[in-house]
C-alpha cells in the first residue's frame, strides 16, 4: 500500500509533482496516463523515479505529454495512449498509427522511430546463492524449455545445478550474459540461475480461441507449471527492505532495446507534437524516460 500512495502522490512525474491546488487538466494529461499504465509496474525497472508503463495494462500511459493532454479530454487521451501502445509493440520504425475521435473529431498520428540498443543500469533481484550476472543483453520475456534443461547457479557447465526444467516448462528469460551463451532466468519474481541458451526458446504466443470452437476438454499447461507463478517476471523493488530473506538486488549494466514515439495531435484547431522514449525493462515492461 505504501508504494501505491507514493506513486499516486506524484503521478505527473514527467511534469513534476503537484498539489491539489495545482491539479490542472494539463497536469492530468501526463498524470492520468501514468496511473493507467504505470501503477502495476511501479516496483519494476531502474528504480530511478521514471514512470514505468506495463505493456500488459490497458494503456501505455503518459505518451500524450502535457501540451497534448491539455488539448484532449480524458476519453481521447486514453484512446491515444492505446494507439501509442499499439505503435510501440507492433509497428516497425517510421510506420505511423493514425487515430480519429468519432466524438470530438480530434486526430493523432503516432510514429515509432529510432529503435536502438542502449546500455543502461537496471535492477535485478536474485537468489543470494546465484552468481551475479555482470552485464546482460536484456530479454525480459517468457521462454520455454526445448528439452530438459538444467538451471545452474552460475553461467558455466561446472556450476552447481539448482533444478532441471522439464521439456515445455515456462521460464522468465531476464537476459543473455554478455559474451557467453547463457541466459539468466527467473521464477516467482527473482533470478534463480542460468540456462544454456540453446536449451530454451521464446514461448509462442497463443491465439485466442473463438467461443464457438471451444470444447469441454481443457488444454493442459506444459508439465505442472503455473505460468503466473513459476514464470513470473523478474521484480526489482526500489526499497531494499522489501527483499525477502535469501534475496539480493543488483544494479547491473544491461544492453536494452529503446524506441522513440512521436505523437502529433490536432484538436480544437490546435496542433501539438511530443516525443517520448521507451526502453524495455527486465520485467518485460517499457519504461518511459
Amino acid at each position: 500500500m505504501k508504494r501505491f500512495v507514493a506513486v499516486t502522490a506524484c503521478v505527473a512525474l514527467l511534469g513534476g509533482c503537484v498539489t491539489d491546488g495545482q491539479l490542472t487538466k494539463e497536469n492530468l494529461g501526463t498524470g492520468l496516463g501514468a496511473v493507467a499504465g504505470g501503477l502495476a509496474g511501479s516496483m519494476f525497472g531502474s528504480g530511478s523515479g521514471r514512470i514505468v508503463a506495463v505493456v500488459a495494462g490497458a494503456a501505455v500511459g503518459a505518451f500524450v505529454g502535457n501540451r497534448i493532454g491539455a488539448m484532449l479530454d480524458e476519453q481521447d487521451r486514453a484512446a491515444v495512449d492505446a494507439k501509442a501502445k499499439e505503435a510501440l509493440l507492433s509497428q516497425p520504425d517510421n510506420a505511423p498509427v493514425n487515430w480519429t475521435s468519432e466524438r470530438s473529431g480530434a486526430t493523432a498520428t503516432i510514429i515509432p522511430e529510432n529503435t536502438r540498443t542502449e546500455t543502461r543500469k537496471v535492477n535485478v533481484v536474485r537468489d543470494a546463492k546465484v552468481a551475479p550476472a555482470g552485464q546482460l543483453d536484456l530479454i525480459g520475456a517468457r521462454y520455454r524449455a526445448k528439452t530438459n534443461a538444467n538451471i545452474r547457479l552460475a553461467p558455466s557447465q561446472d556450476a552447481d545445478k539448482v533444478q532441471t526444467l522439464p521439456t515445455g516448462a515456462p521460464i522468465w528469460a531476464v537476459g543473455k550474459v554478455a559474451g557467453k551463451p547463457w541466459i539468466m532466468v527467473a521464477q516467482k519474481g527473482k533470478s534463480v540461475g542460468y540456462i544454456s541458451a540453446d536449451l530454451i526458446e521464446p514461448e509462442p504466443k497463443v491465439a485466442a480461441v473463438p467461443a464457438s470452437a471451444k470444447t469441454s476438454t481443457p488444454i493442459q499447461a506444459s508439465a505442472a507449471y503455473d505460468l503466473d507463478a513459476d514464470a513470473a517476471p523478474i521484480r526489482a523493488p526500489a526499497d531494499l527492505d522489501a527483499l525477502a530473506s535469501g534475496e539480493t538486488k543488483d544494479v547491473i549494466e544491461a544492453n536494452v532495446t529503446c524506441r522513440d514515439l512521436k505523437t502529433t495531435a490536432t484538436a480544437k484547431g490546435e496542433t501539438s507534437t511530443t516525443k517520448q522514449t521507451a526502453c524495455r525493462s527486465p520485467d518485460g515492461s517499457w519504461e518511459l524516460g
